[in-house]
């Protein structure tokens, strides 16, 4: 499979915050980008912008000069650990900084996506409104699959931000989490995908968000609404908007997503698929 990007906008903003804690990478994104990085520093810690801009840098280096045609699941996890690597190295200006992750890599075999927090991918096609979106990494998800609170209840949690998955300083590999890794292979022309912040998703909800981002107007002009609307956000918000061209596929089978299930990173990774161990810590993100 053959993706072909048409073009690519992005922006970042303050919202009603005094400081950026919001990063992406790349800065200057072109159609023939083949990866994008979204983090938010966790704000109930002190420099989450820092961790947010390492993590971006770590993943920049790590994939550099690399078109990602042959990315697999494993890879992720190595390029993680190597995050969680870079923040400890650089734990002598925070011990406590941590950043949330959402990263998506164009490969041969489809998009590949992966996160840890609150922050977002979304998938959004004309005439079908969003057909994929990630699932947060938070304690209201956890109460809520634990039937514990209702679906109405949700939106106005107290706790509502908490998370449970995020990047942070630590040497101890055990600890390291590990990211919901999704290979998205139902992909046509036209389709919109988008990494952002919770500082974006905040603003607006879904079947908004799908009438702008699949409108007629130009990408530019899509991407100039949406960061209008979400301008006087209560947090940063940042977001990339990735439109496709074209996919160039043989078409004979149906294309399915397929979500990996991970167990642990380890320092070689030599098979692809492993069980996922869950662990919870909790993250509290300012409000």
């Amino acid at each position: 499979m053959q993706i072909l990007i048409n073009k690519v906008e992005f922006f970042s903003q303050l919202g009603n915050r005094p400081s950026q804690q919001d990063c992406l990478s790349p800065t200057e994104p072109t159609a023939h980008t083949s990866f994008f990085v979204v983090c938010d520093g966790v704000g109930g810690r002190d420099h989450g912008e820092i961790a947010s801009s390492l993590v971006c840098q770590s993943f920049e280096h790590n994939l550099a000069n690399n078109d990602c045609s042959n990315l697999k699941a494993a890879d992720i996890v190595s390029l993680t650990n190597e995050a969680y690597k870079t923040l400890y190295k650089n734990r002598a200006v925070c011990a406590s900084m941590a950043t949330t992750l959402a990263f998506m890599a164009k490969t041969d075999e489809g998009m590949l996506l992966a996160h840890l927090g609150d922050s977002r991918i979304y998938q959004i096609r004309k005439g079908e409104g969003v057909v994929f979106q990630t699932k947060d990494h938070s304690l209201v998800n956890d109460l809520l699959d634990n039937g514990e609170i209702k679906p109405e209840e949700v939106k106005n949690h107290p706790k509502g931000n908490v998370i449970t998955k995020c990047l942070f300083v630590t040497d101890d590999k055990d600890r390291y989490m590990t990211p919901t890794i999704t290979l998205i292979r139902d992909i046509k022309p036209h389709d919109v995908f988008m990494l952002c912040t919770d500082g974006v998703y905040g603003m607006v909800d879904n079947d908004d968000l799908a009438e702008i981002l699949t409108s007629d107007i130009s990408l530019e002009e899509r991407t100039k609404e949406l960061a209008t609307i979400c301008r006087n956000s209560h947090d940063n918000n940042t977001a990339y908007i990735v439109e496709i061209d074209d996919i160039d596929d043989d078409g004979t089978d149906k294309k399915e997503n397929i979500t990996y299930t991970i167990e642990k990173p380890r320092e070689t990774i030599k098979s692809r698929f492993f069980d996922f161990v869950r662990e919870t810590l909790g993250f509290v993100k300012e409000t």
